[in-house]
Order: C-alpha cells, then sequence, then structure tokens
C-alpha cells in the first residue's frame, strides 16, 4: 500500500528548509473569490517577500478586472441608452418650446396691440419649459461625465488584462 502514493503526494517536493507562507484571497464579486498561496524561504531577504507580495497582487488585480469588465461594459452601454433618451427628451421640450413661441408671435401679429403683455400662464408655461431645459441640460451633464468616467474604467481593466499577459 505504501508503494502506491497519489500524484500530489509526488509532486511536492519535501525539503527541511523552513518556508514563510503566504496567503492572498482576491474577492471578485458577491459570489466569487479567488486564493493565491506562495511561499518563499524563510531567510530571504524583505525585497523578495515583496516582490512576491506584489505578484500575487498584480495577479489578483487582474482577475478582479476580468470578472468586472462585463459589468463595467453592461454600465456603460445602460449610461449610453440613457444619455440618448434624455438628449431626445430635451429636444421634444426644444420643439415644445419652439411651437409654444411660434403660436405667440402669430397670436401677437393677429392681434392690434404692439406689445402684447404675456399671460400669468404664459409666463408660467415658459417657467415650467425652462426649468425642464436646465434640469435636462443638468441630466445630460452628469451622465456625460459618467460615461467618461466608464470609458476610462473599462480602458483601465483592459490595460490591467493586457499587462498580465
Amino acid at each position: 500500500m505504501d508503494d502506491q502514493s497519489r500524484d500530489y503526494e509526488r509532486s511536492a517536493a519535501k525539503t527541511d528548509v523552513p518556508a514563510i507562507g503566504m496567503t492572498f484571497d482576491q474577492r471578485l464579486d458577491d459570489y466569487r473569490h479567488v486564493v493565491f498561496k506562495t511561499f518563499v524561504a524563510a531567510d530571504c531577504a524583505q525585497g523578495e517577500i515583496n516582490a512576491a507580495l506584489d505578484k500575487v497582487r498584480k495577479a489578483a488585480e487582474r482577475q478582479k478586472a476580468i470578472a468586472h469588465l462585463p459589468t463595467l461594459r453592461g454600465l456603460l452601454e445602460d449610461k449610453e441608452a440613457a444619455l440618448k433618451a434624455e438628449i431626445a427628451k430635451y429636444y421634444e421640450v426644444e420643439i415644445s418650446r419652439d411651437d409654444l413661441n411660434n403660436r405667440r408671435a402669430a397670436e401677437a401679429a393677429k392681434s392690434d396691440r404692439r406689445n402684447p403683455k404675456p399671460s400669468n400662464l404664459d409666463v408660467a408655461e415658459d417657467a415650467k419649459i425652462n426649468q425642464a431645459l436646465a434640469s435636462g441640460r443638468s441630466v445630460i451633464e452628469q451622465l456625460q461625465k459618467a460615461i467618461l468616467i466608464d470609458k476610462r474604467n473599462i480602458a483601465n481593466a483592459e490595460q490591467l488584462i493586457t499587462d498580465g499577459e
């Protein structure tokens, strides 16, 4: 029975040199994580320990980037779709404002008054449209900034992935 050793027992090198074991646990998302284990000689220099830890950290960051890249791309697509929708809404409000102004100009031209004063309803309608335009501009600017950040994050993740190959 002793002559039939298992594969993992055969591949393990037996040594009397003491070693320092290091374990690095990287959470990839809520459900997945990866654990890295490495060893260095107990009498190694501090630089060797740091070099081993740096290699493990870089590998862990690369694995995290690989895991997060589809999510980052999905978020970018969602924000780009939201930006398209906001721009469409913004232009609809601009068109309604222009139609309203054209209608008012036509009514003023038909009127015998030289400088007609806008009614309270017209003033309220103008304020509502201006508020919608200002809000739309703000949302569009925020989405554009978020898209730039997402694109930068995707580029950084892709660079991290290709650097590790």
